[in-house]
């Protein structure tokens, strides 16, 4: 007696939000726990929605020594960036995005020179100031001497 075994590969990854599904998977059929040959090809042209693909296994012996077999799935190989988890007939990848390293903060750059203030006419050149200063000492000098002759 024949029969036929359906199964589904379940994409939890957020819609694909990263962009790293691949188009395809490959999935093995084992009887009681030990592998029968039998793979299929799955992609996304057997979806059921976005984020579930079909597969199915046909023309299998329902029984073998008299005991009704069991099948199971396993993927084969696996999906980078995915963990997958196999129960019955179906198989879960789950993704988990990577946690984004730091990158090194920006080192400081060197000041650029300093903004020239405008000139307002308050700086008073060194000349000036030197020759008020002198006019100053001899006109303190002159009101010295003349006070003393009087």
């Amino acid at each position: 007696m024949k029969t036929a075994v359906k199964g589904k590969k379940i994409w939890d990854d957020a819609n694909n939000k990263d962009g790293i599904r691949p188009d395809s998977i490959t999935v093995a059929l084992l009887a009681n726990g030990k592998e029968t040959g039998k793979t299929v090809t799955v992609t996304k042209a057997t979806a059921l929605s976005d984020n579930e693909w079909a597969f199915e296994f046909t023309k299998l012996d329902r029984y073998a020594n008299g005991q009704e077999i069991n099948y199971t799935v396993k993927e084969v190989g696996t999906v980078k960036g995915y963990t997958a988890k196999e129960d019955g007939m179906n198989v879960t990848n789950t993704h988990t995005p990577e946690k984004p390293t730091p990158g090194k903060p920006n080192e400081p750059g060197k000041p650029g020179p300093k903004p020239q203030l405008p000139n307002t006419g308050e700086k008073a050149s060194n000349a000036a100031v030197v020759a008020g200063l002198a006019l100053m000492a001899v006109t303190g000098g002159l009101y010295f001497v003349s006070r003393k002759n009087k």
